[in-house]
């Protein structure tokens, strides 16, 4: 009995060591779960935090986008054209445009100042059907309906002499640009105005939300889950950027093309946002214009017609 006891307290302390150990072992191990799942925890709250603040901003942007639209669809104007009667005389032709066909409008008159301050001399006429007894050819005729036609449109944007001077002072294109949508601009600033500033507030508006996030994603995540996850946050506002583009018409980006001339910070978030890669280069006053922006990718129609028939 007394060699058996002996046993039994060996086995007993042998085994309770073991037991005891392997409690040890078992405590460490719920506390390595629990901490995992206070890091799962944690992470997921941080994603929700992201995700979160992307909801917010799409349910402001596209707000802004639709505020964007109603703006776009009560500008409007009267412009006003050349035309030939029923007598074959030379006339005026005085065109409503809103919405869409405004900004038509309103970029033709801005084509039409550009080459009425190409001309040598300041000389407006309104009265062509004096001269159109002389005119025997056609390029004549059609010579002095466009002459008509810039000259009405100078006149009701109030572009005078001294404005026309002063344009040909600028020796470079660029400030010669500069200087004739400044003039343009003036005129229309309470519609082309409006809508140019708040078109560049949600830019704005977009541009700093994401460098929220992305802040956001940098402090909170680390290696390659912070590189996919920084690059899914540009994939998204590259998307965002898309939907503002979407709705732009060709006239509008001409407008907004020459408009970043004159607005350096609106020029950087177009780039930024490529809100105008669809602006073909037929549609700039002149295609070399599109050299004036560095930077500026502007797609020609002979390139776009090789790559669809190569």
């Amino acid at each position: 009995m007394a060699i058996t006891g002996q046993v039994g307290d060996f086995m007993g302390g042998v085994i309770g060591s073991l037991w005891a150990l392997a409690g040890v072992f078992l405590y460490f191990s719920a506390i390595k779960m629990q901490n995992k799942e206070l890091e799962n925890q944690s992470k997921f709250r941080r994603e929700d935090r992201i995700l979160d603040s992307i909801k917010e901003f799409e349910n402001t942007f596209f707000a802004l986008l639709a505020s964007q639209q109603r703006i776009k669809d009560k500008l409007s104007a009267d412009f006003y054209d050349a035309k030939f009667d029923d007598n074959h005389k030379l006339c005026e032709d005085k065109i409503h445009a809103s919405g869409n066909n405004f900004f038509y409008e309103a970029y033709l008159v801005l084509k039409k100042l550009y080459s009425f301050c190409e001309r040598d001399s300041f000389k407006i006429n309104l009265k062509p059907n004096n001269e159109l007894p002389y005119a025997t050819q056609k390029e004549d005729r059609k010579r002095i309906m466009k002459n008509y036609s810039e000259d009405l449109a100078v006149a009701n944007i109030g572009f005078r002499e001294i404005h026309f001077e002063r344009v040909k002072l600028k020796v470079d294109e660029l400030n010669k640009c500069k200087a004739i949508y400044i003039l343009y601009f003036i005129h229309y600033s309470s519609t082309i105005g409006h809508y140019c500033r708040h078109l560049y507030n949600i830019l704005k508006y977009m541009d700093q939300v994401k460098i929220d996030i992305l802040v956001m994603v940098r402090n909170n995540f680390e290696g390659n889950e912070r590189i996919v996850k920084m690059a899914d946050v540009n994939k998204r506002f590259k998307r965002y950027a898309a939907f503002l583009q979407s709705g732009l018409s060709m006239s509008e980006m001409g407008i907004l093309f020459y408009n970043s001339l004159i607005y350096p910070k609106a020029k950087k978030l177009y780039l930024r946002y490529n809100l105008l890669e669809n602006l073909q280069d037929v549609y700039l006053i002149k295609s070399e214009h599109k050299d004036l922006i560095k930077n500026f990718k502007c797609k020609s129609s002979d390139e776009m017609i090789e790559i669809l028939l190569a």
